[in-house]
């Protein structure tokens, strides 16, 4: 394969990945809030199961990939690392990266919560409280990812002189 085709390749694979984080996050966020709406403890327990495994299967994936094809593409296309967009764009995803793990553990301790209500007749403390920060932190992450993909298609010349 040539140079130029696996660089191409990294491309696709990086928009991918990111297309991939984004959706998954989006889909995730509407199916938390339509169980959370729906007062169903045997569904909000199985959705947010359900949300558990994607973020395991589909958006730790992805989150992994995204930044190592990033820094094999800025390498092959001889931006600086760390400087202009780029330096934004990593500051940015590492923003959503950490929305993304906080997010992630309150997703966890919902599944938990509404679990245990649901097999063992637990008391459902804290879910409310819990449910409304995951899904309000949804907003954020979705804001600067945006950012993250302006910068990824504009790559607009930040610093230049």
């Amino acid at each position: 394969m040539a140079i130029t085709e696996f660089y191409l390749t990294l491309r696709v694979v990086h928009i991918m990945s990111a297309t991939l984080l984004f959706g998954s996050v989006v889909i995730m966020a509407f199916l938390m809030w339509r169980a959370h709406k729906s007062d169903d403890v045997g569904l909000m327990a199985g959705t947010t199961g359900f949300i558990v495994l994607a973020n395991w299967v589909l958006v730790l994936p992805a989150a992994v990939i995204q930044p190592l094809t990033g820094a094999i593409l800025v390498y092959a296309a001889g931006y600086d690392s760390f400087g202009g967009w780029i330096a934004i764009a990593l500051a940015a995803f590492t923003i959503v990266l950490g929305l993304w793990i906080f997010i992630f553990r309150l997703q966890v301790n919902i599944r938990d919560m509404t679990s245990d209500t649901l097999y063992n007749d637990a008391p459902l403390i804290g879910y409310q409280r819990t449910a409304r920060l995951c899904l309000m932190l949804h907003w954020p992450l979705i804001l600067v990812y945006f950012i993250v993909f302006g910068l990824m298609i504009y790559r607009p010349e930040i610093g230049a002189t």
